[in-house]
């Protein structure tokens, strides 16, 4: 009788497990990600402005906030919220395609080069501009 009942168990196990359906997970190339990238940095007067713009093929996810890292002359600078941007075209970074334009808050008073780096997770990050 118990090993009767013990191969029924097995039995209605095996039914169970085998009427699952496994859905299969995209691999990390099938994905649809956002990717940001600098795709320009120029002078306005003393100020610094630059575009960074989203050319992955998905949104930035509900409540996203970023941050760019600004370099002087190959030295850290500081940082700069995504979040705000004075302009945007297409939706801005958080679509596929759109754009964000910045200004950065540091006024420029002399010969510098000024780096952006928008999303350090692929090759294309960075831009830069050399001062007068």
């Amino acid at each position: 009788m118990k090993i009767a009942r013990g191969i029924s168990l097995a039995v209605i196990a095996v039914l169970v497990l085998s009427s699952l359906t496994l859905v299969p997970q995209p691999s990390p190339a099938e994905q649809q990600l956002p990717d940001l990238v600098v795709v320009g940095v120029w002078e306005s007067g003393s100020q610094i402005c630059y575009t960074i713009k989203n050319i992955g093929s998905a949104s930035l996810p509900v409540g996203w906030s970023a941050l760019a890292k600004v370099y002087f002359d190959g030295k850290e600078k500081g940082f700069v919220n995504l979040g705000s941007p004075p302009s945007t075209t297409g939706g801005g970074i958080d679509k596929p395609g759109g754009s964000s334009y910045y200004l950065l808050a540091w006024d420029i008073t002399g010969p510098v080069t000024v780096a952006v780096i928008a999303d350090d997770t692929n090759g294309d990050w960075c831009a830069q501009k050399g001062c007068t």
